[in-house]
């Protein structure tokens, strides 16, 4: 009796030894990496991919945009002219990424924007400056939530 009740206790104190030494293997996710987890899972990677679809009547290239975020591709549309994916140092206030397609002293702006916590796809206009008026950037209308 007396052994089994030993042999019992040692029972219960190897179990207790071997689920503490594999709660030690787990890693325990510190403040600051937990903060960085959270910061990758609210932004998306954000990329822009264009498909040239030939040329308007007036000989105009039109060249078609897609937003590609965290893999999912959304068709925008098709712009005039040449596309390219805008820098940091382009974007507006609240801009994390953005195209512009250009033709002619002007063009469509697609952005990301970030408002009220999430992250909003639109549509916008640029007009370059000429010697009577100053050039124009804005306009932006919203598309759709990411």
């Amino acid at each position: 009796m007396k052994n089994s009740i030993i042999l019992s206790i040692l029972g219960v104190a190897v179990l207790v030894l071997l689920v503490l030494f594999a709660l030690s293997q787990k890693e325990v996710p510190t403040l600051d990496t937990a903060v960085r987890e959270s910061e990758t899972a609210a932004t998306p990677t954000i990329s822009w991919e264009f498909a040239e679809e030939g040329e308007d009547e007036f000989g105009a290239p039109v060249t078609r945009v897609f937003v590609v975020a965290n893999g999912n591709r959304s068709d925008l549309g098709t712009s005039l002219g040449s596309c390219s994916e805008l820098s940091s140092e382009q974007f507006q206030e609240s801009q994390v990424s953005g195209a512009l397609c250009w033709w002619a002293g002007a063009g469509d702006e697609y952005g990301v924007f970030e408002e009220q916590g999430g992250l909003v796809v639109k549509k916008g206009i640029q007009e370059e400056s000429t010697a009577e008026s100053e050039g124009f950037r804005g306009q932006f209308d919203s598309l759709f939530m990411l």
